[in-house]
């Protein structure tokens, strides 16, 4: 908030009238499938760097991702795409999903070593279709080098899209700045970033949120 007196200000107007606010982690997750379940899990051996995982788990919940990991002389890649599903019907809130990820991190090329990319995206569709599918998408760019002796300097940028998580047409999008530099004599690792947010919604207007974040950790 820009000054003291807005910020509470917004505490007074939460206090009585909560339905103003939305929590802000409700608005999008990665969509991460199935999460932790009690379940049955097989897994391939790997082969050329290939693997297949499926599993059952409780309540009629089943699984399935392909993972590869690998290297070439100037690059590491890793890869995984995947399929979960609550076989129940739309009444009982049935639902199926998809989602794919890719990293690759350049090394062993002078000039762009430490340079990685990351994407994903993520579909969750129910079978209700009263309800909304929601959806996600994700990049993110990360250089890590050592400008100094003193230890490692990590820089990122990362872009986040999250539709469609409490109501149709309902959009949040991140943007994230951050810096990390390690300390090695001191065993210490600071670190610096900022988070921009922009929402989205039919018939409601969301102020927009800027959040920081600095800190250090020190190791023993």
């Amino acid at each position: 908030y820009a000054t003291e007196e807005a910020y509470e200000a917004a505490l007074d107007d939460y206090a009585s009238n909560a339905s103003n606010f939305v929590n802000i982690f409700g608005l999008g997750n990665d969509l991460d499938g199935l999460s932790r379940q009690k379940r049955v899990r097989y897994n391939t051996p790997i082969l050329a760097g290939l693997q297949f995982s499926t599993s059952a788990a409780a309540d009629n919940l089943y699984d399935a991702a392909i993972r590869y990991a690998g290297s070439t002389s100037w690059a590491k890649i890793a890869a995984a795409v995947s399929y979960w599903t609550d076989t129940a019907d739309a009444s009982d809130g049935g639902y199926e999903g998809w989602s794919g990820s890719a990293s690759l991190l350049l090394a062993g090329t002078d000039t762009f070593d430490g340079l990685s990319f990351t994407v994903s995206a993520a579909k969750q569709d129910f079978r209700d279709d009263s309800r909304s599918d929601p959806e996600q998408y994700f990049g993110k760019i990360a250089y890590v080098t050592n400008f100094w002796e003193v230890g490692r300097t990590g820089l990122a940028a990362l872009y986040g899209s999250y539709s469609d998580f409490q109501g149709f047409d309902q959009e949040m999008e991140l943007v994230t700045l951050a810096l990390s530099q390690n300390i090695d004599p001191l065993g210490t690792e600071l670190y610096l970033g900022w988070t921009g947010t922009s929402i989205d919604a039919p018939d409601i207007a969301y102020n927009d949120m800027s959040l920081w974040q600095v800190g250090a950790m020190v190791r023993f």
